[in-house]
Order: structure tokens, then sequence, then C-alpha cells
């Protein structure tokens, strides 16, 4: 279930960095202006969370796995191609849980 939750927000972070849904990037999202030569292009930077109220919520509890994922998944040509390569990813460090 975890796990289902966690590839759940990143598909709609996707589709929020990818004009998809209709919402502006900046209501959830500081995009991180550090450009490396590591990682994905698209960056969030993850706000301080100082309430587990705030650190659970979905503008933060998934921004650490997003940052974590490759170029390629990140800039994938559709949904379809995000979700495909997702599965490939190893989400083992992001579980609270790990069976």
């Amino acid at each position: 279930l975890e796990l289902r939750r966690l590839k759940c927000d990143l598909v709609t972070i996707y589709k929020i960095m990818h004009n998809i849904i209709d919402i502006s990037v900046c209501d959830f999202f500081s995009l991180s202006d550090v450009v490396s030569t590591r990682g994905n292009s698209l960056k969030i930077v993850k706000p301080l969370c100082k309430v587990n109220l705030r650190q659970h919520s979905f503008a933060c509890r998934s921004i650490d796995c997003w940052n974590s994922l490759p170029d390629s998944t990140v800039t994938a040509s559709s949904v379809g191609r995000f979700k495909i390569l997702l599965n490939t990813f190893d989400f083992s460090k992001f579980l609270l849980l790990v069976i």
C-alpha cells in the first residue's frame, strides 16, 4: 500500500511538472535552480517541515524520491512511459516498511 501511494504521488508530480494537470507548479513546489550533472533536471526544493502534518503532506513526502529519479524517467514522453520506467526503479530506501 505504501509503495502504491508513493508511485501515485510520483505520477501526480509528473503530471504537475509537465502541465497535464491544470495546477501551477508554484502552488505546490519550488523548483531548484542548481544545475547539476547527476540526477534529474527537474529537481524540487524540499521545504522546511517542522510539523509532522506538513512533513507527511503530498507536497513534502515524495520530493526526496522524485529528486533521486534518473533524468530519463523524469523527462519521459508520456505518463504511460513514466509509469513503465517507475517499475524499474528501486524504492526500498524510500519505504518505511521494507519486507
